[in-house]
Protein backbone atom coordinates (compact mmCIF):
# COMPACT_ATOMS: atom_id res chain seq x y z
CA UNK A 1 0.00 0.00 0.00
CA UNK A 2 1.18 3.45 -0.78
CA UNK A 3 0.47 7.03 0.39
CA UNK A 4 -0.08 10.19 -1.43
CA UNK A 5 2.25 11.32 0.22
CA UNK A 6 5.20 8.49 -0.92
CA UNK A 7 3.35 9.24 -4.24
CA UNK A 8 4.20 12.97 -3.97
CA UNK A 9 8.20 12.26 -2.99
CA UNK A 10 8.81 9.49 -5.42
CA UNK A 11 7.24 12.03 -8.03
CA UNK A 12 9.60 14.74 -6.58
CA UNK A 13 13.06 12.40 -6.58
CA UNK A 14 12.09 10.89 -10.46
CA UNK A 15 11.39 14.59 -11.34
CA UNK A 16 14.86 15.93 -9.66
CA UNK A 17 17.39 12.92 -10.90
CA UNK A 18 15.43 13.81 -14.71
CA UNK A 19 16.18 17.10 -14.14
CA UNK A 20 19.72 16.63 -13.36
CA UNK A 21 20.34 14.05 -16.05
CA UNK A 22 19.19 16.71 -18.55
CA UNK A 23 21.49 18.84 -16.74
CA UNK A 24 24.44 16.95 -17.17
CA UNK A 25 23.55 16.00 -21.31
CA UNK A 26 22.73 19.17 -22.89
CA UNK A 27 24.10 21.90 -20.21
CA UNK A 28 21.46 24.39 -21.44
CA UNK A 29 23.45 27.47 -20.00
CA UNK A 30 27.25 26.97 -21.11
CA UNK A 31 27.76 30.69 -21.22
CA UNK A 32 26.81 31.40 -17.84
CA UNK A 33 29.08 29.21 -16.38
CA UNK A 34 31.86 29.92 -18.25
CA UNK A 35 31.10 33.93 -17.71
CA UNK A 36 30.67 33.09 -13.81
CA UNK A 37 33.89 31.04 -13.85
CA UNK A 38 36.12 33.68 -15.81
CA UNK A 39 34.91 36.57 -13.47
CA UNK A 40 37.91 37.03 -11.70
CA UNK A 41 39.58 37.28 -15.27
CA UNK A 42 37.47 40.12 -16.31
CA UNK A 43 38.38 41.88 -12.91
CA UNK A 44 41.80 42.73 -14.57
CA UNK A 45 43.01 45.61 -15.89
CA UNK A 46 42.06 46.12 -19.26
CA UNK A 47 44.61 47.97 -22.45
CA UNK A 48 44.16 49.38 -25.36
CA UNK A 49 44.90 47.69 -28.43
CA UNK A 50 46.90 50.50 -29.19
CA UNK A 51 48.90 50.61 -26.07
CA UNK A 52 49.56 47.16 -26.06
CA UNK A 53 51.40 46.96 -29.46
CA UNK A 54 53.54 49.81 -28.39
CA UNK A 55 54.52 48.28 -25.40
CA UNK A 56 55.39 45.16 -27.53
CA UNK A 57 56.89 47.62 -30.09
CA UNK A 58 59.27 49.00 -26.97
CA UNK A 59 60.11 45.26 -26.13
CA UNK A 60 58.84 45.81 -22.87
CA UNK A 61 56.39 42.88 -23.77
CA UNK A 62 58.21 39.16 -23.31
CA UNK A 63 55.54 36.79 -23.03
CA UNK A 64 52.29 36.83 -23.41
CA UNK A 65 48.95 34.16 -22.94
CA UNK A 66 46.56 33.86 -25.89
CA UNK A 67 43.48 32.38 -25.32
CA UNK A 68 41.77 32.18 -28.87
CA UNK A 69 38.23 31.65 -28.11
CA UNK A 70 37.86 34.76 -26.55
CA UNK A 71 40.69 36.73 -29.51
CA UNK A 72 42.18 37.58 -25.92
CA UNK A 73 45.91 38.01 -24.61
CA UNK A 74 47.43 38.08 -21.38
CA UNK A 75 50.46 40.30 -20.67
CA UNK A 76 52.35 41.50 -17.63
CA UNK A 77 53.27 45.18 -17.50
CA UNK A 78 54.98 46.49 -14.09
CA UNK A 79 53.96 43.58 -11.68
CA UNK A 80 50.08 43.68 -12.84
CA UNK A 81 49.02 41.22 -15.46
CA UNK A 82 46.74 43.09 -18.07
CA UNK A 83 44.30 41.39 -20.54
CA UNK A 84 43.41 43.15 -24.60
CA UNK A 85 41.13 42.14 -27.33
CA UNK A 86 43.01 41.61 -30.16
CA UNK A 87 41.57 41.69 -34.01
CA UNK A 88 41.37 38.10 -35.15
CA UNK A 89 41.40 39.32 -38.43
CA UNK A 90 44.30 41.78 -38.40
CA UNK A 91 47.91 40.14 -38.49
CA UNK A 92 49.42 42.92 -36.94
CA UNK A 93 49.76 41.44 -33.61
CA UNK A 94 50.89 38.39 -34.48
CA UNK A 95 53.33 39.66 -36.81
CA UNK A 96 54.76 41.90 -33.70
CA UNK A 97 54.97 39.17 -31.77
CA UNK A 98 56.85 36.73 -34.11
CA UNK A 99 59.28 39.62 -34.98
CA UNK A 100 60.12 40.85 -31.59
CA UNK A 101 60.25 37.42 -30.52
CA UNK A 102 57.97 37.23 -27.83
CA UNK A 103 57.00 34.26 -26.28
CA UNK A 104 53.28 33.22 -27.12
CA UNK A 105 51.87 30.54 -24.77
CA UNK A 106 48.38 29.01 -26.02
CA UNK A 107 45.55 28.63 -23.22
CA UNK A 108 43.32 26.17 -23.58
CA UNK A 109 39.84 25.63 -22.32
CA UNK A 110 38.69 28.72 -21.21
CA UNK A 111 40.05 31.83 -19.26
Amino acid sequence: MSTPLQFVWLLTVALGLAILTWFAVENPLPSVWREVRCLPVYLQPAASYREFLNRVRAGEVRLVQLNPEQATIYFYLDGLEHRVRVPELDPTWQDLLLEKDVRVVVLEGGC
